[in-house]
């Protein structure tokens, strides 16, 4: 890390006890959360931070055309839980790098975010990790489930200028810059290259798990449509939109336990 570095010890060191100090004040809700005892499978994904040129960026992939779920949608790496995935850390690790060729040496986990769950009857659990260095890193795409990899700033999702409505859900229209970049680096020309400056649209599961997460690690209490994130506990509006979706409710009734 360099001296001017955002990702610092001890911003990395902050993050980190509040993201655990934040989630432990939500765990028994989380482990009433049981995806078992709720009929959902159980998934986890990676929110994979590093640094380029004094901003931080997460890494998204577009779903292949091919796939049976959410085809061509943008999401985080990861995937559903592998009996022999020995926990959430282990499922997201594994995914991303099935999916991206991300591997695990080259990152730094951070802890777990508030779990998420999806229509389709999925309990996704994200886990968040630090890319220290990108030198020596070469991306290897899937192309049986990943269309491509990119990066997005991570400021971007909590500036309301940038955030609209859709479905009820947080969505976005990310365009990546058109790069004329001249730097060597194959991890950065994989995720921040793009000839025709590609408009990329993020919304859904993977908006509502980004943005907790992002308002914590600046510490920005934002409203964006008629969710407020307050930066002393970002995870309250994450659980206050999955009790009141009453599709969940309605499905299943265990649900309105909580």
């Amino acid at each position: 890390m360099h001296s001017n570095s955002i990702l610092t010890e001890e911003k990395l060191k902050q993050f980190k006890e509040n993201l655990e100090r934040q989630t432990y004040a939500h765990q028994d809700f989380i482990d009433r959360l049981d995806p078992e005892k709720i009929g959902f499978k159980r998934a986890a994904v990676l929110i994979a931070l590093f640094e380029y040129q004094n901003e931080v960026f997460v890494i998204l992939t577009k779903r292949s055309e091919q796939l049976k779920i959410h085809s061509g949608h943008v999401s985080l790496p990861g995937g559903k839980c592998d009996k022999t995935d020995a926990d959430d850390i282990e499922t997201a690790l594994r995914e991303s790098e099935e999916e991206i060729g991300l591997d695990k040496s080259h990152l730094t986990v951070l802890g777990k975010g508030f779990p998420f769950m999806s229509f389709h009857g999925i309990y996704i659990t994200p886990v968040v990790a630090v890319i220290k260095n990108t030198h020596g890193i070469t991306l290897k795409i899937n192309k049986s489930e990943v269309d491509s990899a990119f990066a997005c700033p991570l400021k971007y999702f909590i500036n309301p200028d940038n955030h609209t409505i859709k479905m009820r859900t947080h969505s976005y229209n990310y365009t990546v810059p058109i790069s004329n970049s001249n730097h060597q680096n194959p991890f950065l020309v994989e995720l921040l290259k793009s000839p025709s400056g590609k408009t990329f649209h993020v919304w859904g599961v993977t908006a509502h798990i980004l943005v907790p997460v992002v308002c914590l690690f600046y510490q920005a209490s934002v409203t964006l449509g008629s969710s407020h994130y307050n930066s002393n506990d970002v995870f309250h509006q994450t659980r206050e939109h999955l009790t009141s979706r009453s599709y969940f409710k309605n499905l299943f009734p265990q649900m309105s336990k909580l």
